[in-house]
């Protein structure tokens, strides 16, 4: 076989065989502030030049980060748009100016995400990657107002003499479930605008002048991933569902070529993107257990045939796969003679198909105790659907099928006992004024429902609170003797066996005590 000279070659060959020969990676920006890292046991890592750590929110219903294009992805199965989500991730920067410091001449946030929702685009408020409270910016999908409708925004709050403000840049794209979104959001202080990037395409531009306004010291101060931040609410608000492959901050106003440039990067990756099998799972970590109980896990993604596996982490117990019972909305096992005192990763099997869901822990107990009885907190209203202690949360607490529900009261000056969390209520204050100045205060702003009283709780609602079990009644009252009022409620209404527990403030025992 003869080699034909090199030097033979055509002067265009030779033009053409150099051009490939120069051509390099397509050079990406560096974001030098956020670059989170999902990790497999459900935690994130920032690897960022800055070393600022992010944290995920120590919550047992936490979905484990899939394998996919070659990167860890998280998923996020909380309800759209809910208060106190089971999935986020944040970083609490008080008393570290750090990041601050480090995004305020400028900077740019980007995402890779894919929603997740039934059915019509809930409307109201997400937030994905943001610290708001007061000032601050981020990445959210808007809920839909007289200025805006629901769709992919950027917002960071900027002041200039007496103009200040959110700048909404606003997108114009609204999602779709299950479909892929690579969202930019530029800051550029030196042209004092604001920019929202969507798959590459600038979308919308906002006047941004002067300086970034973010949350004062003294407020709730986090930078989260998955959902907005707020002191009430374990987990956060406005939570986002779906999945979110890349998190990025950069210290800079990113030009137009270089979010080109970073979504086809994204799109190399989203060619190889394939969703896990299982999703949304939950299992129970810690149980007391013995050989023959049933262990279930949570999750509508199981199919006839699937079985679980369970590898111990660590010491001598020895590694067992079940067959799993399909019902539909978890599967349930039946632990083995051989189960012993651990703890275990536990794969989900379809074929030979493996996935990681979730670590558990097993207690070896010689007798098994007494089912737990789950309360709900204010009502069932971890939702968009329901605020708390109203009528709807009592009757979707009814619906998840929980043994009872929590409530706390309040009484008016004139002796009028009614729900409520705290004694201030859209700058009223409870405990010192007549219940007509009381009785038209909205509750929950989203749903418009009105504060009740504890004899509608006990009759209007009686339908609701027959399915429960038990009811739990907190006294949060300043003045200090609810009870006098509360329990004969209580008696009237049969429900003195079934309250499962009442706290009043030690000043109150007395009159409790005068009515047993």
């Amino acid at each position: 076989m003869r080699f034909k000279n090199p030097f033979s070659y055509s002067v265009a060959g030779l033009m053409l065989l150099a051009t490939v020969c120069m051509c390099t990676p397509e050079s990406l920006p560096v974001a030098d502030v956020l670059d989170v890292q999902f990790n497999e046991d459900g935690t994130a890592t920032n690897v960022a030049p800055s070393g600022v750590a992010f944290m995920r929110r120590q919550v047992p219903a936490m979905d484990m980060p899939f394998r996919t294009g070659g990167r860890l992805v998280a998923p996020f199965s909380n309800a759209w748009g809910c208060k106190a989500p089971s999935t986020s991730y944040y970083y609490d920067y008080k008393g570290q100016p750090e990041l601050v410091e480090a995004i305020a001449g400028g900077h740019s946030f980007e995402v890779l995400v894919r929603p997740h929702f039934d059915g019509q685009l809930p409307d109201v408020e997400v937030k994905i990657l943001s610290s708001l409270s007061g000032g601050g910016c981020g990445i959210v999908v808007s809920g839909a107002t007289a200025d805006r409708g629901n769709e992919f925004a950027f917002i960071p709050f900027t002041e200039s003499g007496d103009d200040k403000g959110y700048r909404w840049a606003l997108s114009g794209v609204t999602p779709e479930s299950d479909v892929d979104y690579h969202v930019v959001g530029v800051w550029d202080k030196e042209n004092a605008s604001a920019r929202v990037y969507v798959n590459g395409r600038l979308c919308g531009t906002v006047d941004a002048p002067g300086d970034l306004v973010m949350p004062s010291w003294d407020a709730f101060h986090q930078m989260s991933l998955g959902a907005g931040t707020h002191p009430h609410f374990q987990g956060g608000v406005d939570a986002f569902a779906g999945t979110i492959s890349v998190a990025r901050i950069y210290g800079r106003a990113l030009s137009d070529e270089e979010v080109s440039s970073l979504y086809r990067s994204e799109k190399k990756f989203l060619r190889h993107y394939k969703e896990p099998k299982f999703m949304g799972t939950t299992m129970f970590r810690g149980l007391a257990a013995k050989p023959g109980v049933t262990f279930p896990v949570y999750g509508t993604c199981f199919r006839e045939g699937d079985r679980l596996s369970f590898v111990p982490v660590s010491g001598d117990a020895e590694p067992f796969t079940l067959d799993a019972a399909v019902e539909p909305d978890r599967v349930v096992v039946t632990l083995p003679d051989a189960l012993s005192d651990a703890e275990y990763e536990v794969f989900a099997l379809r074929g030979a198909y493996s996935q990681l869901i979730g670590k558990t822990r097993f207690t070896i107990v010689d007798r098994m105790p007494k089912p737990t009885c789950v309360i709900a907190h204010q009502g069932d209203f971890n939702r968009i659907e329901a605020g708390q202690n109203t009528a709807s949360s009592f009757m979707y607490a009814v619906k998840a099928g929980y043994y009872g529900s929590e409530t706390d009261a309040q009484i008016t000056a004139d002796g009028v006992i009614v729900i409520n969390h705290d004694s201030m209520l859209k700058g009223v204050d409870i405990n010192t004024s007549p219940y007509e100045a009381v009785k038209d205060l909205v509750v929950d702003d989203f749903h418009h429902e009105k504060i009740a009283t504890l004899q509608q709780l006990l009759t209007s609602w009686w339908r609701i609170l027959t399915a429960l079990q038990s009811l739990s009644l907190r006294s949060r009252g300043r003045r200090g003797h609810p009870s006098a009022w509360i329990l004969p409620w209580l008696l009237y209404a049969g429900w003195d066996s079934r309250t499962g527990s009442t706290t009043f403030p030690s000043t109150s025992l007395p009159a409790v005590r005068s009515r047993l």
